[in-house]
Formats: C-alpha cells, sequence, structure tokens
C-alpha cells in the first residue's frame, strides 16, 4: 500500500516538475496551446495518440488479444500509428503555413467561410449521436 502511494506521488510531482520547467518560457497563450509552433512533427503525433488512446484501450488490447490468440488487434494499432504519422506529415505543414489552431479557422483561410461553416454543421449533427454510442459503449464496458 505505501509503495503504491509512493509511486503515485513521485509521478505527479514528477508532471508537476516537467510542467513547471516546460512552462518557465512561455509568455502568452498561444505559446502555452501551440507550443509557440515549434514542436515537431513527432511531438504532436505522440499527443494525439497519448490522448485518443483510453484506458479501456490500454487494458483491453492486451485481453483481446490473448483470447482470440491472435493479432488482429495489434494490426489495427499498427495501422493507426502509420496513418497518423502519414496524417502528421502531410496536414501538419499547412497548420504551420496559415498559421491557425483548428481546421474550422484553416477552411475559412483555405476555402472561405460557406465552407467553414458547412464542415461545422456537419460535424454538430453527425458527433453528437457518435458522442451519445461512444459514452453508452464506456458506460457499459466499465458497468460489466
Amino acid at each position: 500500500m505505501f509503495t503504491d502511494l509512493l509511486v503515485i506521488v513521485v509521478y505527479f510531482l514528477a508532471i508537476f516538475c516537467i510542467g513547471i520547467y516546460a512552462g518557465r518560457r512561455q509568455n502568452s497563450l498561444t505559446d502555452y496551446a501551440l507550443g509557440n509552433r515549434s514542436l515537431p512533427w513527432w511531438a504532436i503525433l505522440a499527443s494525439i495518440l497519448a490522448a485518443e488512446i483510453s484506458a479501456a484501450t490500454f487494458l483491453g488490447a492486451p485481453g483481446e488479444g490473448y483470447h482470440t490468440r491472435n493479432f488482429t488487434y495489434a494490426q489495427l494499432c499498427i495501422g493507426t500509428i502509420l496513418g497518423r504519422i502519414i496524417v502528421g506529415k502531410l496536414f501538419l505543414k499547412p497548420y504551420y503555413d496559415y498559421k491557425v489552431v483548428s481546421i474550422y479557422e484553416y477552411l475559412e483561410k483555405r476555402f472561405g467561410l460557406l465552407t467553414r461553416r458547412t464542415a461545422s454543421m456537419v460535424l454538430s449533427s453527425t458527433s453528437s449521436c457518435s458522442r451519445q454510442r461512444s459514452t453508452g459503449s464506456t458506460l457499459w464496458l466499465f458497468a460489466a
């Protein structure tokens, strides 16, 4: 019990110290939110992958692989990582070139306000349904 608590405390202290150390050079919200646009593509990729992988995936993937005795899930993970590398290499450069923060801002600068509003409307109408399914499956997973 004590060792577990010690590991958790040391982990949070390390994260806190890294945050203080990395944040000392930030002078504005852009510096904080966008890393002053100085991060390499692979660091952004790692951040996206870390945010995408949920605890359910992290805990469930090894169990699924063991249960099915194959590498189906590993192939999906490898494909996701390769896809993210391609997306990072191809699509992050326009974000840096146009100095935008979101896909909607990029769409407006590149194609106009109508395209931005249309994309926003499509995402709003489709994501609420998928978000409900995702939340439902997550609740079911932890209830089971």
